[in-house]
């Protein structure tokens, strides 16, 4: 297995693939296209960590691996609606 290929990479990209519905090789990013997954509330802390609780009983957790730069961004694709930045 390997850790950096997506289509066969570790168990939480799998995971994460399954509630999703697809990854996005060329932005490397998760795509919800079941439509059945909506965030619920957002939550960030003073060291960068995010808590998404998400519908269907799902929460996403988040926390960075350095201090520099944006860790991640949530928005609603081809929408000028405003985003989460982390």
């Amino acid at each position: 297995m390997n850790p950096d290929d997506h289509q066969f990479g570790n168990l939480q990209l799998k995971r994460l693939q399954e509630v999703f519905g697809n990854y996005d090789e060329k932005t490397q990013s998760l795509i919800d296209e079941t439509e059945s997954l909506t965030f619920i509330s957002v939550n960030s802390d003073q060291f960068g960590g995010i808590d998404l609780e998400c519908s269907g009983g799902y929460r996403l957790q988040v926390f960075p691996n350095g201090s520099r730069g944006e860790n991640c961004r949530f928005f609603s694709p081809g929408s000028d609606e405003a985003h989460f930045v982390q």
